[in-house]
C-alpha cells in the first residue's frame, strides 16, 4: 500500500497519490451517504411509530437538540471543507515551528541561555 503515496510518479496527467486521493474521498463519500440514509430512514421510522401525543412530547425536545446539533457540526464540517481548511494540514505545524524560532532569535531575553547566534547554548560555570 505505501506505493500509492509515493509522489512524484507520473500517471497521464494525474500522479497516482492524486488517484489514492480521489478513491479514498469517493469511499468515504459513499459511507457518509449510506450512513445519513440509514440515519433519515430510522428518523422516519421513529415519527411513523408515534400515535401517542404523549410520547411526541417527551420525545420532541431531545430530538429537536440532537438534529440542530448534528445540523451544525455538519454546517461546519461543510464550511472547513469549502473554505480549504483541509487542503494543507502539514503547514500549520511547521510555521508555528518557524515562528517559534522566529520570536527566539528576536527577543534574547527570553533565552538568556542561547547565544548571540541563538543556536548554542553559553556555558553557565567551568567546564565539566
Amino acid at each position: 500500500m505505501a506505493w500509492l503515496l509515493e509522489t512524484g510518479e507520473t500517471v497521464g496527467r494525474s500522479t497516482v497519490n492524486d488517484r489514492f486521493r480521489i478513491g479514498l474521498t469517493i469511499f468515504f463519500g459513499t459511507v457518509s451517504i449510506l450512513a445519513g440514509g440509514g440515519f433519515l430512514y430510522k428518523l422516519y421510522e421513529f415519527f411513523m411509530s408515534i400515535d401517542d401525543k404523549n410520547i411526541i412530547g417527551f420525545a420532541i425536545a431531545p430530538l429537536v437538540n440532537y438534529v440542530l446539533v448534528a445540523g451544525g457540526f455538519l454546517a461546519l464540517l461543510v464550511w472547513a471543507f469549502l473554505s480549504g481548511q483541509f487542503s494543507d494540514i502539514e503547514k500549520p505545524k511547521i510555521d508555528l515551528l518557524i515562528d517559534q524560532e522566529k520570536y527566539d532569535r528576536e527577543d534574547p531575553h527570553l533565552h538568556p541561555e542561547l547565544g548571540s547566534q541563538g543556536s548554542e547554548p553559553k556555558m553557565q560555570g567551568g567546564t565539566a
